[in-house]
């Protein structure tokens, strides 16, 4: 089975085909001079295979955006933001929910740094023993 980005790229580049093939075909059989049909196909080609590489960057980027920070998350660097993170579409609530998943994991990291430093402080401050029990 083809991966997401060749999908990606063959739906762009067979969607608009038949729309390109009857141009193609009106330019070819309607009596134009050899110079505007060679012109207009070229630049009909090429605007095809541009906008076909438009989309398909339009959308797997944003994907690739999303593997990042899943991978910054399972590094512990909570430092990314996702762009274009609305309310506006499905690929916007993914990196907004993602953005909103990293602001709160590091704040737990914060958290429980802060806590770890105060309670050094604190054993290095006292000097009486502690001792620590568990449930189990």
């Amino acid at each position: 089975m083809p991966s997401h980005e060749r999908q990606v790229t063959l739906l762009a580049l067979l969607s608009p085909l038949p729309a390109l093939v009857i141009a193609l075909a009106l330019l070819w059989t309607g009596g134009f001079e050899p110079r505007t049909q060679w012109t207009l196909t070229v630049f009909l080609v090429a605007l095809w295979l541009i906008l076909a590489a438009m989309l398909r960057e339009r959308v797997v980027r944003p994907l690739q955006t999303l593997s990042n920070m899943l991978a910054a998350i399972r590094e512990q660097d909570y430092s990314l933001r996702g762009r274009h993170a609305s309310t506006d579409d499905a690929l916007g609530l993914a990196m907004l929910e993602l953005n909103s998943l990293m602001d709160e994991l590091r704040e737990r990291r914060l958290g429980a740094l802060e806590a770890t430093a105060l309670l050094r402080r604190v054993m290095a401050e006292i000097d009486v023993a502690v001792f620590a029990f568990d449930d189990e």
